[in-house]
């Protein structure tokens, strides 16, 4: 299996955007990820601003995805 472009990380996450589900935020976590990756930190911090925020309110603050997503949001800042 091939390693996800950022275009295929973008394409699922507009996929799911409209959805509510846990694979939104996964997807949203994955393209900020990719775009730290790059080093496109304009477009991966917002993207985990916005990525923390929901998971902590649609899932809560101890759930394990939000804090993978708040353990990726700390990691671009300290690069």
């Amino acid at each position: 299996m091939r390693p996800w472009s950022i275009g295929d990380l973008e394409f699922e996450f507009r996929r799911r955007r409209q959805s509510g589900d846990r694979g939104k935020l996964i997807s949203r976590n994955n393209l900020a990820s990719a775009y730290r990756a790059v080093g496109d930190l304009a477009r991966a911090i917002p993207l985990y601003e916005a990525t923390l925020a929901d998971s902590e309110r649609v899932l809560g603050p101890d759930h394990p995805t939000t804090q993978i997503v708040r353990s990726n949001f700390d990691r671009p800042r300290t690069t």
